[in-house]
């Protein structure tokens, strides 16, 4: 898989689940989405959308429409906000939809989100924004939803889905508490401590983060090294430099010691950070201004899900934009 960030330097963090793994192990739903654009309009009619693969039962919901894709576990999606997070990622490396109002190549983020009233309440869906224009544009992505049973993570949103509101609902893991495991500073930025869980974001694992509503903002996080936490911030994608936007918010912990996954982060020059497991279970190599190749022996793009996170909070890596593709 080639990986891309569209500005150089700063690291990646990255997990790759492979279909054998999924069921009995970690619990993980994960999918891989091919989006076809039928016309430019945002109706049901308007994209077509396949599941190239799925992880564990998650599956694709009626009523999808452009930039907008509908998402459930299983056989109901009514608990799902309240079982798990959803983690998504842009699964194609810039897309030219033929469109006269965005010609060219377009770079997208994506979002995660869920609906809180009528027929579909309880159900995330996944939503992509083109930057610098943040506006709805269809393209492929990968998802992966962690069950709160088996990973710590959560999701903090407005209780009255206020722009620009404090995150006074939580959604998350037993024994995250806000204000404690997640705090709220203000202004699109928040820490993450586990230490109470024995966990130092400096040794143990990774965090994965999304931005957590229906609109052209993404996340990023960084490991502190003075004390162990996470820094998480939330970022429009049209705007350069350290500037940060509050909003909804998604994450979720990936410990090292988790074999079921194959879960590392990695500097620009390729330079391995961080892996699961006593040794590194994947390869990466920089081919290119803000691009690496990623390999994983015994597996491939069709074998499993690849989730990546941006790592944000320092000069030049607060407002990068990462995707991927086969």
């Amino acid at each position: 898989m080639i990986v891309r960030k569209f500005i150089f330097r700063a690291a990646l963090t990255a997990m790759f689940l492979a279909a054998p793994f999924a069921q009995a192990q970690n619990g993980i739903s994960a999918a891989n989405i091919s989006v076809v654009q039928v016309d430019t309009n945002n109706t049901v009619d308007s994209v077509e959308l396949t599941e190239t693969l799925s992880i564990n039962g998650m599956n694709i919901r009626g009523d999808s429409n452009r930039a907008d894709y509908n998402l459930q576990i299983g056989s109901d999606y009514s608990d799902d906000v309240s079982t798990g997070v959803i983690i998504s990622t842009v699964a194609q490396n810039g897309r030219d939809n033929g469109e006269l109002t965005y010609p060219g190549t377009n770079y997208c983020t994506s979002t995660i989100d869920y609906t809180r009233t009528g027929g579909n309440a309880g159900g995330y869906f996944v939503s992509i924004f083109n930057a610098p224009a943040g506006q709805e544009y269809n393209i492929n992505v990968s998802a992966a939803f962690f069950p709160y049973a088996k990973w710590l993570g959560g999701l903090a949103r407005n209780s009255g889905a206020t722009n620009g509101g404090v995150n006074d609902l939580f959604t998350g893991s037993a024994g995250i508490v806000p204000g404690t495991h997640f705090v709220e500073l203000g202004g699109g930025k928040f820490t993450v401590n586990l230490t109470s869980f024995g966990i130092d974001s400096r040794t143990n694992g990774i965090l994965l983060v999304s931005h957590g509503k229906n609109e052209d903002n993404f996340a990023t996080s960084q490991a502190n090294s003075a004390n162990g936490t996470w820094s998480v911030f939330v970022k429009d994608n049209g705007t350069d430099s350290t500037s940060t936007e509050q909003d909804p918010v998604a994450f979720v912990y990936v410990p090292r010691t988790n074999n079921s996954v194959v879960s590392g982060k990695f500097r620009g020059d390729g330079t391995i950070l961080m892996f699961s497991g006593t040794t590194p279970k994947f390869a990466i190599t920089n081919v290119g201004e803000g691009e690496w190749r990623l390999t994983i022996p015994g597996q491939t793009p069709n074998s499993g899900v690849l989730i990546l996170s941006t790592e944000g909070g320092g000069e030049q890596n607060s407002d990068n934009l990462v995707s991927y593709e086969t």
